[in-house]
């Protein structure tokens, strides 16, 4: 399958594998995919929130910053 076609794989008769193993993770159900990812995106956005992690020193909590998230320098403008 290619790239953008692998989300409809939910929804096939065999559901979605990660990594292709059906034992590691066997995706069938929608509810419980989105709930996972809530679960797990919250919790990691909660700890860099709260101001653990390596990259917590001096750094704006709400906008995590740097040249990842700012390429083109766009932040750099005051206005």
């Amino acid at each position: 399958p290619v790239w953008f076609k692998a989300g409809a794989q939910v929804f096939s008769e065999d559901g979605l594998n990660y990594l292709g193993q059906p034992s590691l993770i066997h995706a069938k159900s929608v509810l419980a995919i989105i709930i996972c990812q809530v679960i797990l995106m919250g919790s990691i956005e909660a700890y860099r929130a709260a101001g653990f992690g390596p990259a917590a020193e001096g750094t704006d909590l709400l906008y995590p910053g740097g040249d990842r998230f700012d390429p083109l320098g766009l932040a750099d403008d005051p206005d």
